[in-house]
Protein backbone atom coordinates (compact mmCIF):
# COMPACT_ATOMS: atom_id res chain seq x y z
CA UNK A 1 0.00 0.00 0.00
CA UNK A 2 1.18 3.28 -0.86
CA UNK A 3 1.68 6.51 0.99
CA UNK A 4 -0.22 8.60 -0.84
CA UNK A 5 -3.29 8.36 -3.28
CA UNK A 6 -5.23 10.91 -5.24
CA UNK A 7 -8.66 9.28 -4.39
CA UNK A 8 -10.75 8.06 -0.74
CA UNK A 9 -7.75 6.66 1.22
CA UNK A 10 -8.13 3.26 2.46
CA UNK A 11 -9.06 3.02 6.22
CA UNK A 12 -8.77 1.20 9.11
CA UNK A 13 -12.28 -0.45 10.04
CA UNK A 14 -10.95 -0.05 13.53
CA UNK A 15 -10.09 3.02 14.10
CA UNK A 16 -11.69 5.44 11.29
CA UNK A 17 -8.22 6.54 10.55
CA UNK A 18 -6.73 6.63 7.17
CA UNK A 19 -4.29 4.48 6.02
CA UNK A 20 -3.29 6.75 3.17
CA UNK A 21 -2.67 10.42 2.94
CA UNK A 22 -5.10 11.81 -0.15
CA UNK A 23 -3.45 14.15 -1.67
CA UNK A 24 -5.65 17.58 -3.32
CA UNK A 25 -8.85 15.72 -2.32
CA UNK A 26 -10.94 18.43 -0.40
CA UNK A 27 -14.27 16.24 -1.28
CA UNK A 28 -13.03 13.62 0.82
CA UNK A 29 -13.39 13.85 4.66
CA UNK A 30 -9.75 12.77 5.74
CA UNK A 31 -8.68 14.65 2.46
CA UNK A 32 -10.43 17.56 3.50
CA UNK A 33 -8.66 17.79 7.19
CA UNK A 34 -5.38 17.31 5.66
CA UNK A 35 -6.29 20.31 3.49
CA UNK A 36 -7.23 22.67 6.03
CA UNK A 37 -4.54 21.28 7.92
CA UNK A 38 -2.01 21.94 6.29
CA UNK A 39 -3.58 24.89 4.85
CA UNK A 40 -3.87 26.40 8.27
CA UNK A 41 -0.49 25.72 9.06
CA UNK A 42 0.61 27.83 6.27
CA UNK A 43 -1.63 30.71 6.92
CA UNK A 44 -0.62 31.06 10.71
CA UNK A 45 3.05 31.10 9.91
CA UNK A 46 2.22 33.93 7.24
CA UNK A 47 1.02 35.64 10.11
CA UNK A 48 3.49 34.30 12.65
CA UNK A 49 6.59 35.60 10.08
CA UNK A 50 4.65 38.59 8.63
CA UNK A 51 7.02 41.05 10.51
CA UNK A 52 10.46 39.87 9.57
CA UNK A 53 10.88 40.44 5.89
CA UNK A 54 9.51 44.17 6.32
CA UNK A 55 11.06 44.96 9.50
CA UNK A 56 14.94 45.08 8.96
CA UNK A 57 14.02 48.02 6.39
CA UNK A 58 10.94 49.24 5.68
CA UNK A 59 9.35 49.23 9.63
CA UNK A 60 12.60 49.45 10.99
CA UNK A 61 12.85 52.68 8.93
CA UNK A 62 9.62 54.14 9.57
CA UNK A 63 9.52 53.37 13.66
CA UNK A 64 13.57 54.76 14.01
CA UNK A 65 14.39 51.30 15.57
CA UNK A 66 17.70 50.48 16.88
CA UNK A 67 19.16 47.27 15.45
CA UNK A 68 18.90 45.94 19.43
CA UNK A 69 15.00 47.13 19.63
CA UNK A 70 14.52 44.86 16.07
CA UNK A 71 16.03 41.65 17.87
CA UNK A 72 14.26 42.38 20.85
CA UNK A 73 11.11 42.42 18.96
CA UNK A 74 12.23 38.82 17.34
CA UNK A 75 13.03 37.50 21.00
CA UNK A 76 9.63 38.59 22.18
CA UNK A 77 7.41 37.18 19.12
CA UNK A 78 9.32 33.56 19.83
CA UNK A 79 8.95 33.61 23.90
CA UNK A 80 4.99 34.38 22.90
CA UNK A 81 4.73 31.17 20.93
CA UNK A 82 6.99 29.06 23.41
CA UNK A 83 3.95 29.93 25.96
CA UNK A 84 1.11 29.22 23.88
CA UNK A 85 2.60 25.94 23.07
CA UNK A 86 3.11 24.81 26.00
CA UNK A 87 -0.47 25.67 27.06
CA UNK A 88 -2.00 24.74 23.64
CA UNK A 89 -0.96 20.46 24.41
CA UNK A 90 -2.78 20.38 27.35
CA UNK A 91 -6.04 22.06 26.14
CA UNK A 92 -5.87 20.18 22.83
CA UNK A 93 -5.98 17.11 24.73
CA UNK A 94 -9.11 18.41 26.97
CA UNK A 95 -11.32 19.95 24.35
CA UNK A 96 -10.18 18.87 21.28
CA UNK A 97 -7.53 20.14 18.59
CA UNK A 98 -10.06 21.41 16.32
CA UNK A 99 -11.59 23.58 18.42
CA UNK A 100 -8.38 24.66 19.86
CA UNK A 101 -7.10 25.27 16.50
CA UNK A 102 -10.05 27.86 15.47
CA UNK A 103 -9.43 29.94 18.28
CA UNK A 104 -5.96 30.28 18.15
CA UNK A 105 -6.39 31.16 14.69
CA UNK A 106 -9.42 33.96 15.03
CA UNK A 107 -7.06 34.96 18.66
CA UNK A 108 -4.24 35.33 16.00
CA UNK A 109 -6.10 37.73 13.64
CA UNK A 110 -6.74 40.65 16.20
CA UNK A 111 -2.97 41.47 17.02
CA UNK A 112 -2.19 40.61 13.34
CA UNK A 113 -4.98 43.20 11.83
CA UNK A 114 -3.96 45.64 14.26
CA UNK A 115 -0.49 45.96 13.84
CA UNK A 116 -0.36 48.49 11.59
CA UNK A 117 -0.91 50.77 14.41
CA UNK A 118 2.30 49.98 15.95
CA UNK A 119 3.98 53.33 16.10
CA UNK A 120 7.22 52.61 18.44
CA UNK A 121 8.80 49.99 19.29
CA UNK A 122 7.13 49.42 22.72
CA UNK A 123 3.51 49.25 20.90
CA UNK A 124 5.37 46.64 18.02
CA UNK A 125 6.60 44.62 21.31
CA UNK A 126 2.88 44.18 22.53
CA UNK A 127 1.90 43.46 18.46
CA UNK A 128 4.30 40.94 18.13
CA UNK A 129 4.08 39.44 21.53
CA UNK A 130 0.02 38.56 20.92
CA UNK A 131 0.53 37.49 17.09
CA UNK A 132 2.64 34.91 18.56
CA UNK A 133 -0.45 33.30 19.40
CA UNK A 134 -0.23 31.92 15.64
CA UNK A 135 2.77 30.11 16.76
CA UNK A 136 0.77 27.85 18.47
CA UNK A 137 -1.09 26.44 15.52
CA UNK A 138 1.04 23.82 14.67
CA UNK A 139 0.53 22.21 17.65
CA UNK A 140 -3.15 21.87 17.09
CA UNK A 141 -2.35 21.03 13.44
CA UNK A 142 -0.55 17.92 14.59
CA UNK A 143 -2.65 16.85 17.52
CA UNK A 144 -5.89 17.08 14.95
CA UNK A 145 -4.31 15.27 11.81
CA UNK A 146 -3.07 12.58 14.45
CA UNK A 147 -6.66 11.92 14.94
CA UNK A 148 -7.41 11.34 11.30
CA UNK A 149 -4.69 9.53 9.88
CA UNK A 150 -2.75 6.57 11.12
CA UNK A 151 0.77 7.56 9.85
CA UNK A 152 2.28 10.94 11.12
CA UNK A 153 1.70 13.74 8.62
CA UNK A 154 4.09 16.53 8.78
CA UNK A 155 3.13 19.61 8.03
CA UNK A 156 4.00 21.79 5.22
CA UNK A 157 5.96 25.28 5.55
CA UNK A 158 5.85 28.48 4.77
CA UNK A 159 6.35 31.07 1.55
CA UNK A 160 5.54 34.20 3.84
CA UNK A 161 9.34 35.90 2.71
CA UNK A 162 7.77 35.62 -0.67
CA UNK A 163 4.33 36.42 0.11
CA UNK A 164 4.48 39.59 2.35
CA UNK A 165 6.87 41.57 0.28
CA UNK A 166 5.01 40.73 -2.36
CA UNK A 167 1.72 42.10 -0.80
CA UNK A 168 3.76 45.46 -0.10
CA UNK A 169 5.40 45.92 -3.05
CA UNK A 170 2.04 45.50 -4.38
CA UNK A 171 0.86 48.29 -2.35
CA UNK A 172 3.45 50.57 -2.52
CA UNK A 173 3.96 50.65 -6.29
CA UNK A 174 0.82 49.55 -8.14
CA UNK A 175 -1.79 50.95 -5.91
CA UNK A 176 0.42 54.53 -5.33
CA UNK A 177 0.40 53.66 -1.11
CA UNK A 178 3.40 55.63 0.60
CA UNK A 179 5.80 53.17 1.91
CA UNK A 180 4.65 53.91 6.07
CA UNK A 181 1.50 53.27 5.19
CA UNK A 182 1.72 50.21 2.59
CA UNK A 183 3.48 47.95 5.64
CA UNK A 184 0.59 48.73 7.81
CA UNK A 185 -2.28 47.68 4.76
CA UNK A 186 -0.15 44.67 3.86
CA UNK A 187 -0.93 43.38 7.22
CA UNK A 188 -4.78 43.41 6.59
CA UNK A 189 -4.18 40.14 4.44
CA UNK A 190 -3.04 37.38 7.08
CA UNK A 191 -5.62 38.61 9.20
CA UNK A 192 -7.87 37.68 7.03
CA UNK A 193 -7.23 34.80 5.75
CA UNK A 194 -7.02 33.58 9.40
CA UNK A 195 -10.41 34.88 10.06
CA UNK A 196 -11.46 32.29 7.24
CA UNK A 197 -9.82 30.01 7.52
CA UNK A 198 -11.47 29.56 10.99
CA UNK A 199 -14.25 29.37 9.26
CA UNK A 200 -13.56 26.50 7.35
CA UNK A 201 -11.99 24.33 10.05
CA UNK A 202 -15.05 24.76 11.84
CA UNK A 203 -17.79 24.72 9.48
CA UNK A 204 -16.78 22.01 7.00
CA UNK A 205 -14.32 19.84 9.23
CA UNK A 206 -15.07 16.92 11.83
CA UNK A 207 -13.22 16.57 15.27
CA UNK A 208 -12.66 13.27 14.82
CA UNK A 209 -13.56 10.06 12.29
CA UNK A 210 -16.36 9.06 14.74
CA UNK A 211 -18.09 12.00 15.38
CA UNK A 212 -17.23 14.95 18.40
CA UNK A 213 -14.08 14.90 20.78
CA UNK A 214 -15.92 14.21 23.61
CA UNK A 215 -17.60 11.45 21.86
CA UNK A 216 -14.53 9.91 20.21
CA UNK A 217 -13.71 6.20 20.87
CA UNK A 218 -10.61 6.20 19.03
CA UNK A 219 -7.39 4.47 20.63
CA UNK A 220 -5.95 7.70 21.40
CA UNK A 221 -9.14 9.08 23.57
CA UNK A 222 -10.36 5.80 24.77
CA UNK A 223 -9.57 1.78 24.45
CA UNK A 224 -12.07 0.02 21.83
CA UNK A 225 -13.71 -3.14 22.71
CA UNK A 226 -13.87 -4.51 19.69
CA UNK A 227 -10.51 -3.38 18.70
CA UNK A 228 -9.06 -4.85 21.60
CA UNK A 229 -10.66 -7.94 21.21
CA UNK A 230 -9.57 -8.39 17.42
CA UNK A 231 -5.46 -7.68 18.85
CA UNK A 232 -6.10 -10.78 21.50
CA UNK A 233 -8.08 -13.03 19.43
CA UNK A 234 -4.76 -12.84 16.63
CA UNK A 235 -2.38 -13.73 19.81
CA UNK A 236 -1.37 -9.70 19.99
CA UNK A 237 -1.43 -8.53 16.37
CA UNK A 238 -4.37 -8.04 14.68
CA UNK A 239 -6.20 -10.02 12.03
CA UNK A 240 -5.30 -9.25 8.10
CA UNK A 241 -9.26 -9.26 7.48
CA UNK A 242 -9.61 -6.45 10.39
CA UNK A 243 -6.72 -4.52 8.90
CA UNK A 244 -8.07 -4.33 5.56
CA UNK A 245 -8.48 -1.27 4.31
CA UNK A 246 -11.28 -0.38 1.18
CA UNK A 247 -8.44 -1.51 -1.62
CA UNK A 248 -7.86 -4.91 0.28
CA UNK A 249 -4.39 -4.17 0.87
CA UNK A 250 -2.63 -5.36 4.38
CA UNK A 251 0.04 -2.88 5.47
CA UNK A 252 2.09 -4.95 8.49
CA UNK A 253 3.78 -2.14 10.09
CA UNK A 254 0.85 -0.21 10.06
CA UNK A 255 -0.84 -3.43 11.50
CA UNK A 256 2.00 -3.08 14.63
CA UNK A 257 2.18 0.42 14.88
CA UNK A 258 -1.61 0.49 15.77
CA UNK A 259 -1.32 -2.94 18.24
CA UNK A 260 1.12 -0.86 19.81
CA UNK A 261 -1.04 2.53 20.14
CA UNK A 262 -3.98 0.72 21.20
CA UNK A 263 -2.17 -0.88 24.04
CA UNK A 264 -0.74 2.45 25.21
CA UNK A 265 -2.83 5.41 24.47
CA UNK A 266 -5.18 4.38 27.48
CA UNK A 267 -3.08 2.77 30.24
CA UNK A 268 -5.45 3.42 33.07
CA UNK A 269 -8.54 1.28 31.79
CA UNK A 270 -9.05 -2.34 31.61
CA UNK A 271 -7.84 -4.28 28.32
CA UNK A 272 -11.71 -4.57 27.89
CA UNK A 273 -12.56 -1.02 27.89
CA UNK A 274 -14.62 -1.13 30.75
CA UNK A 275 -13.43 0.87 33.02
CA UNK A 276 -14.10 4.68 33.16
CA UNK A 277 -10.40 5.39 34.76
CA UNK A 278 -8.63 8.30 33.02
CA UNK A 279 -5.64 9.50 33.57
CA UNK A 280 -4.95 12.16 35.67
CA UNK A 281 -3.29 15.25 34.72
CA UNK A 282 -0.76 14.56 37.18
CA UNK A 283 -0.54 10.98 35.76
CA UNK A 284 -0.02 12.70 32.17
CA UNK A 285 2.84 15.12 33.47
CA UNK A 286 4.43 12.12 35.07
CA UNK A 287 4.60 10.36 31.69
CA UNK A 288 5.65 13.51 30.25
CA UNK A 289 8.65 13.94 32.02
CA UNK A 290 10.76 11.12 30.56
CA UNK A 291 13.86 10.93 28.39
CA UNK A 292 11.83 10.31 25.63
CA UNK A 293 10.80 13.72 25.71
CA UNK A 294 13.78 15.52 26.63
CA UNK A 295 15.44 13.59 22.94
CA UNK A 296 12.44 15.11 21.05
CA UNK A 297 12.63 18.40 22.52
CA UNK A 298 16.32 18.80 22.18
CA UNK A 299 15.70 17.46 18.70
CA UNK A 300 13.45 20.48 17.91
CA UNK A 301 15.66 22.94 19.73
CA UNK A 302 18.22 22.22 17.49
CA UNK A 303 16.48 21.70 14.16
CA UNK A 304 13.32 24.62 14.55
CA UNK A 305 15.16 27.18 16.50
CA UNK A 306 18.17 27.09 14.38
CA UNK A 307 15.62 27.56 11.55
CA UNK A 308 14.44 30.70 13.84
CA UNK A 309 17.25 32.07 14.02
CA UNK A 310 18.43 31.95 10.49
CA UNK A 311 14.86 33.56 9.18
CA UNK A 312 16.00 36.55 12.14
CA UNK A 313 19.19 37.39 10.62
CA UNK A 314 19.74 36.55 7.00
CA UNK A 315 18.16 39.14 5.52
CA UNK A 316 20.69 41.30 7.38
CA UNK A 317 23.68 38.94 6.70
CA UNK A 318 22.94 39.20 2.97
CA UNK A 319 22.61 43.10 3.07
CA UNK A 320 25.85 43.38 5.44
CA UNK A 321 27.78 40.80 3.00
CA UNK A 322 26.51 42.73 -0.12
CA UNK A 323 25.67 46.27 0.43
CA UNK A 324 24.87 47.27 -3.47
CA UNK A 325 22.10 44.72 -2.84
CA UNK A 326 18.32 46.42 -2.67
CA UNK A 327 16.60 45.33 0.46
CA UNK A 328 14.28 43.37 -2.22
CA UNK A 329 16.86 41.08 -3.46
CA UNK A 330 18.23 40.26 -0.49
CA UNK A 331 15.02 39.67 1.26
CA UNK A 332 14.23 37.54 -2.23
CA UNK A 333 17.59 35.28 -1.66
CA UNK A 334 16.47 35.35 1.91
CA UNK A 335 13.35 33.81 1.22
CA UNK A 336 14.76 30.34 -0.40
CA UNK A 337 15.69 29.28 2.96
CA UNK A 338 11.88 29.38 3.89
CA UNK A 339 11.14 28.13 0.69
CA UNK A 340 13.02 24.87 0.50
CA UNK A 341 10.59 24.04 3.56
CA UNK A 342 8.18 22.80 1.00
CA UNK A 343 10.45 19.99 -0.07
CA UNK A 344 12.66 19.19 2.69
CA UNK A 345 10.72 19.55 6.14
CA UNK A 346 7.98 16.59 4.36
CA UNK A 347 10.66 14.53 2.97
CA UNK A 348 12.72 14.34 6.12
CA UNK A 349 9.63 12.91 7.55
CA UNK A 350 8.36 11.28 4.82
CA UNK A 351 11.87 8.72 4.30
CA UNK A 352 11.53 8.22 8.22
CA UNK A 353 7.93 6.73 7.35
CA UNK A 354 8.85 4.84 4.81
CA UNK A 355 11.74 2.94 6.35
CA UNK A 356 9.53 2.66 9.33
CA UNK A 357 7.62 0.20 6.54
CA UNK A 358 10.45 -1.28 5.18
CA UNK A 359 12.41 -2.67 8.23
CA UNK A 360 9.14 -3.38 10.95
CA UNK A 361 8.28 -2.31 14.04
CA UNK A 362 11.38 -3.04 16.05
CA UNK A 363 14.02 -1.58 13.72
CA UNK A 364 12.42 1.00 12.04
CA UNK A 365 11.92 2.49 15.29
CA UNK A 366 15.06 2.86 16.12
CA UNK A 367 15.99 3.95 12.56
CA UNK A 368 13.72 7.03 12.60
CA UNK A 369 15.51 7.63 15.92
CA UNK A 370 19.17 7.65 14.11
CA UNK A 371 17.36 9.80 11.55
CA UNK A 372 17.07 12.35 13.51
CA UNK A 373 20.23 12.07 15.13
CA UNK A 374 22.08 12.32 11.28
CA UNK A 375 20.61 15.42 10.17
CA UNK A 376 21.00 16.88 13.60
CA UNK A 377 25.04 16.03 12.93
CA UNK A 378 24.49 17.26 9.19
CA UNK A 379 23.13 20.34 10.12
CA UNK A 380 25.66 21.29 12.85
CA UNK A 381 28.22 20.59 9.94
CA UNK A 382 26.89 22.92 7.83
CA UNK A 383 26.74 25.71 10.51
CA UNK A 384 30.19 25.20 11.21
CA UNK A 385 31.18 25.48 7.72
CA UNK A 386 29.29 28.75 7.29
CA UNK A 387 30.06 30.41 10.83
CA UNK A 388 33.80 29.62 10.61
CA UNK A 389 34.62 30.60 7.10
CA UNK A 390 32.72 33.31 6.99
CA UNK A 391 32.30 33.47 3.69
CA UNK A 392 31.86 36.50 1.15
CA UNK A 393 31.49 34.61 -1.81
CA UNK A 394 28.04 34.57 -2.93
CA UNK A 395 27.86 30.97 -4.19
CA UNK A 396 29.76 29.70 -0.97
CA UNK A 397 27.40 31.82 1.64
CA UNK A 398 23.83 30.53 -0.70
CA UNK A 399 25.18 27.30 -0.93
CA UNK A 400 25.98 26.86 2.54
CA UNK A 401 22.96 28.67 3.90
CA UNK A 402 21.17 25.82 1.82
CA UNK A 403 22.86 23.48 3.47
CA UNK A 404 21.71 24.57 6.73
CA UNK A 405 18.22 24.79 5.52
CA UNK A 406 17.82 21.64 4.27
CA UNK A 407 19.63 19.55 7.11
CA UNK A 408 17.38 21.64 9.20
CA UNK A 409 13.99 21.22 8.06
CA UNK A 410 14.50 18.12 7.16
CA UNK A 411 15.20 17.09 10.96
CA UNK A 412 11.74 19.06 11.75
CA UNK A 413 9.38 16.69 9.57
CA UNK A 414 11.86 13.51 11.17
CA UNK A 415 11.16 14.59 14.38
CA UNK A 416 7.42 15.14 14.23
CA UNK A 417 7.42 11.50 12.31
CA UNK A 418 9.15 9.37 15.69
CA UNK A 419 6.98 11.60 17.81
CA UNK A 420 3.79 9.23 17.57
CA UNK A 421 5.85 6.40 18.99
CA UNK A 422 6.05 7.61 22.18
CA UNK A 423 3.25 8.66 24.85
CA UNK A 424 0.44 8.72 22.79
CA UNK A 425 -2.24 8.55 25.42
CA UNK A 426 -0.74 12.27 25.46
CA UNK A 427 -0.56 13.37 21.80
CA UNK A 428 -1.60 17.38 22.87
CA UNK A 429 0.83 17.42 25.71
CA UNK A 430 3.59 15.59 23.90
CA UNK A 431 3.42 17.83 20.51
CA UNK A 432 3.37 21.30 23.19
CA UNK A 433 6.33 20.40 24.96
CA UNK A 434 8.75 19.49 21.48
CA UNK A 435 7.25 22.52 19.27
CA UNK A 436 7.41 24.32 22.76
CA UNK A 437 11.53 23.39 22.86
CA UNK A 438 11.76 24.27 19.01
CA UNK A 439 10.69 28.14 20.20
CA UNK A 440 13.39 27.80 23.02
CA UNK A 441 15.54 26.91 21.03
CA UNK A 442 15.18 30.16 18.74
CA UNK A 443 14.81 32.52 21.47
CA UNK A 444 18.40 31.38 23.34
CA UNK A 445 20.33 31.72 19.61
CA UNK A 446 18.39 34.91 18.65
CA UNK A 447 19.74 35.91 22.33
CA UNK A 448 23.16 34.69 21.10
CA UNK A 449 22.33 36.95 18.17
CA UNK A 450 21.83 39.41 20.32
CA UNK A 451 24.81 39.99 21.64
CA UNK A 452 27.57 38.09 19.40
CA UNK A 453 28.21 38.41 15.23
CA UNK A 454 26.24 36.82 12.76
CA UNK A 455 28.82 34.04 12.19
CA UNK A 456 29.93 33.36 15.47
CA UNK A 457 25.53 32.37 16.70
CA UNK A 458 25.47 30.02 13.72
CA UNK A 459 28.57 27.98 14.35
CA UNK A 460 27.53 28.28 17.91
CA UNK A 461 24.35 26.55 16.57
CA UNK A 462 26.29 23.79 14.84
CA UNK A 463 28.08 22.92 18.32
CA UNK A 464 24.95 22.18 20.07
CA UNK A 465 23.72 20.86 17.18
CA UNK A 466 26.35 18.00 16.42
CA UNK A 467 26.38 17.42 20.32
CA UNK A 468 22.81 16.50 20.96
CA UNK A 469 22.84 14.41 17.81
CA UNK A 470 25.89 12.53 19.03
CA UNK A 471 24.24 12.25 22.73
CA UNK A 472 20.77 11.38 21.41
CA UNK A 473 22.03 7.87 20.19
CA UNK A 474 22.45 6.89 23.59
CA UNK A 475 18.63 7.30 24.69
CA UNK A 476 15.81 4.73 24.07
CA UNK A 477 13.10 5.83 21.35
CA UNK A 478 10.05 4.48 23.39
CA UNK A 479 9.25 4.85 26.83
CA UNK A 480 9.66 1.80 29.46
CA UNK A 481 6.72 1.05 30.14
CA UNK A 482 5.80 1.03 26.63
CA UNK A 483 8.00 -1.35 24.97
CA UNK A 484 6.61 -4.78 25.36
CA UNK A 485 4.41 -3.71 22.63
CA UNK A 486 7.19 -2.66 20.47
CA UNK A 487 8.87 -6.09 21.22
CA UNK A 488 11.92 -3.28 22.37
Amino acid sequence: MSLFCFKSPSIDPASGKALQLPLFNPFDRHGRVFFFAWLSFLTSFLAWYAMPPLLHATIRDDMNLSEAETQNSNIIALVAGLLCRLVTGPLCDKYGPRKVLVGLMWAAAIPTGLAGTASHAASLFVIRFFIGVSGAVFVAVTAWTQQWYDTNVVGTATVTFFVMPAVFNSLWKQQGLTEAIAWRVSFVVPALLLVFMGLGVLLLNDDTPNGKWKQDPTPSRASSTTQVDVATSAGGNYTEKARKGSTGMIDFSERRSSQAETATSSPARSISGDADTTPSFRDNLSALCCPQTAMLSAFYFVTFGGCLVMNSILVTVYSEKFPDWSYTLAGSWAAMFGLLNFVTRPLGGILADIAYRRLGLERGVRVKKYWCSLLCVLEGVMCLVVGLLNPSSLSTLIGGTAGIAIFSEMGNGATYALLPHANPHIRGMMGGAVGGAGNLGGIVFCVIARFCPYAQTIWIVGVVSIVVGVLAVLVHPIPKGQRSMYSL
